[in-house]
């Protein structure tokens, strides 16, 4: 294959991901609110894993807070978590988008002060310039001494079918009425990967 032949074909298979992306549907889950603006261009490289996924919608950074109900102790137990973050410095195939996105996720499972396991589901309001459906996701986390991660398989809107990834630290940890609060900072990408090995 040439340069000329090379090009195009990466242009067909862009425009067929943004529109299959842009055409999916959420059903019967309200949308949540939208990105703020935010000040940074993600990387405009199209990232490509190992295992031959490749991003279409990610993040490059992304903080937040998980809850956890009731309090977290050096004994592991049963807990409810919500997990809210803030999600910026984004691209959708390599396009960096000015605005940022949010995330919202509903979590059980059981852990301790530095490390657990949860599951849940979590909806994701992409970037307002990424033109993307919200996606729903249920997720799987896991972690110890304070760094974890999680996946799913993308259930509804934008990337269903594909994999939800990313990694966070937890950097501070305080009390609140009934429960802990975790401020966490991404350590990996918050982002949709379709496999394109």
């Amino acid at each position: 294959m040439n340069q000329m032949q090379i090009t195009a074909a990466r242009t067909i298979r862009s425009a067929f991901t943004r529109r299959a992306l842009r055409a999916a549907t959420v059903a019967g889950v309200a949308v949540v609110a939208l990105g703020t603006a935010g000040s940074s261009f993600a990387s405009t490289s199209h990232h490509m894993r190992t295992n031959g996924f490749a991003a279409t919608e990610e993040c490059l950074s992304w903080s937040g807070t998980i809850q956890y109900f009731p309090a977290l102790t050096t004994t592991s137990h049963a807990v409810t978590a919500v997990l809210h973050g803030t999600l910026s410095n984004c691209s959708f195939d390599g396009i960096g988008q000015t605005f940022s996105g949010t995330v919202f996720g509903d979590l059980t499972g059981t852990a301790i002060r530095s490390g657990g396991s949860v599951s849940g589901t979590v909806a994701i309001t992409w970037p307002q310039d990424a033109n993307l459906n919200p996606t729903i996701s249920p997720i799987s986390v896991s972690g110890s001494a304070n760094k974890f991660s999680f996946s799913g398989t993308v259930s509804a809107g934008a990337g269903t079918g594909q994999q939800l990834e990313g990694s966070y630290d937890t950097i501070s940890t305080k009390k609140i009425p009934g429960g802990s609060s975790q401020s966490i900072l991404g350590s990996a990408p918050f982002g949709l990967f379709i496999n394109e090995g």
